[in-house]
């Protein structure tokens, strides 16, 4: 997965390779950056099924992103919106990225 401005998303697939899920985030200042651009491709991706009427999705999507990426992060609970999700990751971290600044619009679009 990849990131650039705009935001504009590019995910490498490679459908004759499986992809098993992965592992809850281990936190450290090595992966701090990892960490940030994967809830910022995941928020997008949830606002958009968000706003497509995929409440089913989303809302398992939030325990999933609270287990593998808020709670390794310092989260108690799951979050219960895309909104929520949002704050609580903003409350986490320490500074805006620049990551941050490009997908914040869309999401408040």
């Amino acid at each position: 997965m990849l990131m650039l401005r705009g935001p504009v998303k590019v995910d490498f697939l490679f459908l004759d390779r499986p992809n098993p899920p992965a592992s809850p985030w281990r936190v450290s200042a090595e992966t701090l950056a990892a960490v940030d651009a994967h809830f910022w491709d995941w928020i997008l991706w949830l606002e958009s099924k968000r706003r497509a009427g995929r409440d089913d999705l989303v809302a398992g999507q939030l325990d999933i992103m609270h287990e593998h990426l808020l709670a390794p992060l310092g989260s108690e609970r799951p979050p219960e919106t895309v909104a929520a999700a949002l704050a609580r990751y903003l409350d986490l971290r320490e500074e805006p990225s620049a990551l941050e600044r490009e997908v914040r619009p869309v999401l408040e679009a």
